[in-house]
């Protein structure tokens, strides 16, 4: 059975800078890695642009594909930088579950 890996990251690009390596050689060894990302990382900036999150989003998917692992989710959780005003976090734990796919 193959080993199952989940990534959780903050926005697209924590999850590549932070354990890229990591994820490339779980992938290598015949893992399958699973990525969520909670937010989009651009929309705690005063002028932000949805082009700048669909940019981010383009090349947050290159990244994860060349590391052979898969985006489950795409940063739609919540606005960047409002985890302190966020007042349940059960949502995000209940949806990974209801996919069934891996442990949490």
């Amino acid at each position: 059975m193959k080993e199952k890996i989940l990534v959780i990251a903050s926005h697209p690009d924590d999850e590549t800078l932070g354990c890229g390596a990591t994820i490339a050689r779980h992938v290598h060894e015949g893992a399958d890695v699973g990525i969520i990302t909670l937010t989009n990382g651009v929309s705690s900036r005063d002028n932000e642009l949805k082009i700048d999150a669909k940019k981010r989003n383009t090349a947050a998917k290159k990244a994860i594909n060349l590391l052979g692992a898969r985006w489950i989710e795409d940063g739609k959780w919540y606005k960047d930088n409002t985890w302190g005003s966020v007042e349940d976090y059960g949502d995000v734990h209940l949806d990974i579950k209801a996919q069934g796919k891996y442990k949490t």
